[in-house]
């Protein structure tokens, strides 16, 4: 959990990240900021850190896994032992930025900088590295008394592209807060993989939200191809993943699979499912962890299973299957029939 009230914004530079498909350059900040009005400063925090009060961690990675070798790793290291090295080493950051941008959609925008001290993260006082760009900004109002002009900013929470390093777990790679919030349009992964280079801490949120989020996929993937099982079956062991979640204090993998699955054959799909994946995909699974419900709420729409019928209904299933039932009338169209204790 991230706390930055007390926090101090001690420098900020802005670069500007031309174009490298229109042969647009770098635009380096001259000088720095290094003083903010009240005002400025607190407004400036929400913007750096409201969208990761409640966030899963990344560490800094690298092609052969030696985290050492990446070169955003180095920067925040000489930062850290000096501060005073961003004076000349946003500009190493942004051009690093800059040659990882090729793809032609890209898009330019400002490169923000900022060392903030003072954070209090997990009980935990640190100082933090941010780097944020900004491709796209909102339009406001500006009211004065005899005309409304338009200008253009940024709203606090809202992020296109954002890293903060915090200086705390060097030794494996630091820790980090990521936000892309691109990543699914053509230009996707560039900021993540090329220019940060960062793989997911397996951390309790990590497995939380793993053991959700295969347990969804483990269903549509394998369970229903093999059992062809009817969508409201789907929705009731989603709601059993959801029950546990939010009642269990320390994950037990062998009480989970009992509460969650019942059948032992259905146990051992999973577990099959689960080697596969890490085979696959290096994925980590452990026995035990601490239950985070941050990541149980941030992911509660996976809990969700609806039902889409035709063009004309969406049935929304959160559990107790013996409330609805499935049939076909004697003219061959197809029914669901639902059972309530109390009108909304």
């Amino acid at each position: 959990m991230l706390r930055y009230s007390e926090a101090r914004v001690e420098g900020c530079f802005i670069d500007y990240i031309g174009s490298y498909a229109d042969n647009e350059d770098v635009r380096l900040s001259a000088n720095g900021i290094v003083s903010f009005h009240e005002r400025t400063e607190n407004v400036l925090k929400d913007f750096l850190f409201k969208a990761f009060e409640e966030a899963e961690y990344y560490s800094f990675d690298f092609s052969d896994g030696n985290f050492q070798m990446n070169p955003l790793y180095q920067y925040a290291e000489k930062i850290f032992q000096d501060r005073d090295e961003m004076n000349e080493l946003h500009g190493s950051i942004s051009k690093y930025l800059y040659n990882n941008s090729r793809h032609p959609q890209i898009k330019p925008g400002e490169l923000l900088q900022v060392y903030v001290s003072d954070l209090l993260i997990d009980d935990q006082m640190v100082d933090a590295y941010c780097i944020f760009k900004v491709e796209e900004k909102d339009a406001f109002l500006k009211l004065q008394s005899d005309k409304i002009l338009v200008e253009e900013g940024m709203l606090p929470g809202k992020v296109d592209k954002a890293c903060i390093i915090f200086n705390m777990d060097g030794d494996d790679g630091y820790r980090l807060c990521v936000a892309d919030r691109t990543s699914a349009q053509s230009d996707a992964q560039f900021w993540k993989e090329a220019f940060l280079n960062v793989k997911q801490r397996a951390d309790d949120y990590y497995h939380t939200k793993n053991y959700i989020l295969t347990t969804k996929q483990f269903i549509k993937e394998r369970l229903k191809p093999l059992y062809d099982i009817e969508r409201t079956e789907e929705a009731e062991i989603m709601n059993r993943c959801k029950t546990y979640m939010k009642s269990a204090e320390t994950f037990d993998k062998g009480e989970y699979e009992q509460e969650v699955f019942y059948d032992e054959k259905v146990i051992e799909d999973f577990r099959q499912f689960q080697d596969d994946l890490m085979a696959e995909k290096q994925t980590v699974f452990v026995d035990k962890f601490e239950v985070k419900q941050q990541a149980v709420k941030r992911y509660q729409k996976v809990f969700k299973s609806v039902i889409k019928l035709d063009k004309n209904f969406h049935i929304y299933v959160h559990g107790n299957r013996s409330m609805i039932e499935k049939g076909t009338d004697e003219e061959g169209r197809k029914f669901y029939k639902i059972f309530y204790n109390e009108e909304k």
